[in-house]
């Protein structure tokens, strides 16, 4: 398998776009992402890890008009599609964003002819976990943060 990222479309309202794995999409995930008490550091981090995994990817972003509301990523290993970076910008939530996001991620994985699918999400992130269920996703292990430094 071809350590590739692939150009996928999504569609949100009445427009379908392509999204290249641009400092746009990382740009329209960590503004949502940094909402939730990351550094500037944590920002190179995930910028290089996200953008770069040796692995074959896909991602995603919807649109309203010219803003980029929501985006997705999947990362495909050993015949699994791990879906990540799952983020719906505040003002766009409950509005089938995510939805969208997901669904075409999942046709993505199907286009490869990957027929698994997994993910992580915060047990408290209600919004996320609803959107998942519906999916089709189930829970099938718990696990917990541990950290040395501050939280704060």
């Amino acid at each position: 398998m071809s350590h590739t990222r692939r150009l996928v479309t999504q569609c949100v309202s009445a427009g379908c776009y392509l999204l290249e794995p641009t400092e746009e999409w990382f740009d329209a995930f960590w503004s949502i992402e940094s909402g939730r008490g990351r550094s500037d550091t944590d920002a190179i981090v995930c910028r290089d890890s996200l953008l770069a995994p040796n692995l074959p990817m896909a991602f995603a972003a919807a649109r309203r008009g010219s803003e980029v509301v929501g985006v997705g990523q999947i990362v495909i290993e050993r015949g699994w599609a791990g879906v990540q970076s799952m983020a719906t910008s505040r003002a766009h939530r409950r509005q089938g964003v995510g939805n969208a996001v997901l669904r075409e991620l999942g046709n993505e994985a199907s286009r490869q002819r990957v027929e698994n699918m997994y993910l992580a999400v915060m047990s408290e992130n209600s919004g996320a976990t609803g959107l998942y269920k519906r999916a089709g996703f189930t829970t099938v292990l718990e696990y917990s943060y541990f950290t040395t430094g501050s939280t704060d």
